[in-house]
This record gives structure tokens, C-alpha cells and sequence, in this order.
């Protein structure tokens, strides 16, 4: 059998075979965070498939849809690549990288209400360092870019 075609409709996720469109599995996968400009992602990795939403990662076995894990982020992505066993994720003046076992490596925010100060701080919260940046605007999305793999909320550079 081929791989399913994965179809991520927020509460649920779907695997269906590609040819006849017969459903294989399903399971709940929680809500979407309404505040947010792309709710709901997945990523397909060697660990499985890792979905997020709002602030909640869920790893799910591809085969048949078995919760294998939840990782809880420190705020609701907007954006996400995954690579090396760690998410690197993105929402407007957020950033972070999380590990498959949910330690939070790094984080940065920027400081005050849409302030000129990026501080990326350890999880001891620890200033690491910070610098000076341009202000935000208002309803701003973040994207990521590592290396190819790009994400955007619009899903226009998704890949």
C-alpha cells in the first residue's frame, strides 16, 4: 500500500488511501487558537506525525493514528520547521526551538509591547543576548526559513 494522504481538518486528523479515498484512521487532535493566522500544522518525520494545535504538539504514529506523545510550546506558533529532533517555531514577537522531549532549548521574544529589543533568553531565563531591531506592525505573521525548508502562515512557501 502507498503512503495515506493525511488531511488535517481541525478538531481532527485523517489519514485516507490516496486511490480510493477510503478513510484508514482518524483521531482528535484538538482546537485550533482563533488568535492565531494558520491554526493548525503538521510535519511528517521520522518520529511520526507532529501536529500542532494552538499551543499544543501531538505526535501520532502514521500507521494507525496512536497518540505517542503531546509536548506543550511556550505560545501558539504561527509558523514551524522541524529538523535534527527539534521544532523551530514562530509567532509574531515570538520564536523558539523545542526538543522532541519538549525541553525548550531557546526562546526569543521581544521585549515590551512591540519594542525594539530581541532578547533570546536560556531556560533558566538567563539573557543570552539580545539586540535592536525595527518595530513590529500590528497583525504581523511570522515565517521561517532553515536552509530549503521554508513556512509561512500563508502557506505560500511551504515546502
Amino acid at each position: 500500500m502507498s503512503q495515506p494522504l493525511l488531511l488535517l481538518q481541525l478538531p481532527i486528523l485523517r489519514a485516507l488511501d490516496p486511490q480510493t479515498g477510503a478513510q484508514l484512521w482518524e483521531s482528535r487532535v484538538g482546537e485550533a487558537d482563533p488568535l492565531r493566522s494558520s491554526p493548525g500544522r503538521f510535519l511528517i518525520t521520522p518520529h511520526g506525525i507532529f501536529v500542532m494545535a494552538g499551543p499544543k504538539i501531538w505526535l501520532f504514529d502514521a500507521k494507525n493514528g496512536a497518540i505517542k506523545a503531546k509536548l506543550e510550546l511556550p505560545f501558539s506558533p504561527d509558523t514551524a520547521i522541524f529538523d535534527d529532533g527539534a521544532f523551530y517555531v514562530a509567532a509574531v514577537p515570538e520564536a523558539a526551538c523545542i526538543a522532541v522531549d519538549g525541553h525548550v532549548r531557546w526562546r526569543i521574544t521581544v521585549e515590551g509591547a512591540w519594542s525594539k529589543t530581541l532578547v533570546c533568553r536560556d531556560e533558566h531565563q538567563k539573557v543570552l543576548w539580545q539586540r535592536d531591531l525595527p518595530k513590529f506592525s500590528e497583525g504581523a505573521a511570522a515565517g521561517l526559513a532553515l536552509g530549503d525548508q521554508v513556512a509561512q502562515p500563508d502557506d505560500k512557501g511551504l515546502r
